[in-house]
């Protein structure tokens, strides 16, 4: 007699009630075993938390500084890094990494092209945007270092366009009004070297719009 018919057999000796305990036993190890399984799995297909954290921080941080470089003219721009970018930035771990987001977004924000929006920009914009939405948290300090730089640019005009409500509601829109109606004021674009130089017919079109949204509605 093996060990499975020993088994049975003494399960047949048994009472209803000392059945019934068996029963319960077996059911408790059955789900415990079930549960290791379904731990062991979880270990098995998901990277270590902290581990993958501390990586995309370390990635976020040499990025930013990889930005700086190109605007400094100390490194070349390579188009590659912005396949990188896309895959790295995630909403979901943003609190998790939130300084180091907000220094990636706000040094993208920095690439002040003639022509055209420069790429990087674009991104962190959508991003950005993407944190906004799910989030509904206006980043007050990405936000005012912005707008201190004397420039609205169509991407960082867009943002405030779009996510003005929630702005407002903050109660960032208080200060946005300030530095919209300082810009108008002044009737120009601060360059980066300290000059004022004249809105564009597009420019001037932007901070109409913005000075609509955000000043007339204080006052």
């Amino acid at each position: 007699m093996n060990k499975e018919e020993k088994r049975k057999a003494a399960f047949e000796r048994m009472t209803a009630e000392e059945r019934q305990k068996a029963e319960a036993k077996i059911q408790a190890r059955a789900e415990k075993k079930a549960a290791a399984a379904k731990a062991a799995q979880s270990i098995q297909y998901e990277p270590n938390t902290v581990s993958r954290l501390a990586a995309k921080r370390q990635f976020l941080k040499e990025l930013s500084l990889y930005f700086k470089a190109v605007q400094l003219n100390k490194a070349e721009y390579k188009p590659a890094i912005l396949d990188a970018m896309k895959k790295e930035l995630s909403v979901d771990d943003y609190k998790e990494l939130r300084e180091q987001y907000v220094d990636v977004i706000r040094t993208a924000f920095f690439f002040r092209t003639p022509v055209y929006t420069h790429p990087v920009k674009t991104e962190a914009a959508n991003f950005l945007d993407k944190v906004m939405t799910r989030y509904q948290e206006a980043e007050w300090g990405l936000i005012l270092g912005l707008l201190t730089e004397g420039y609205v640019s169509k991407t960082l005009a867009g943002i405030l366009i779009k996510h003005n409500e929630l702005i407002i509601k903050t109660g960032l829109g208080d200060f946005v009004a300030r530095f919209i109606a300082e810009i108008k004021e002044r009737n120009g674009n601060m360059e980066e070297d300290g000059m004022v130089s004249p809105f564009t017919p597009a420019q001037k079109k932007r901070i109409e719009e913005l000075y609509k949204i955000y000043c007339e509605v204080e006052k």
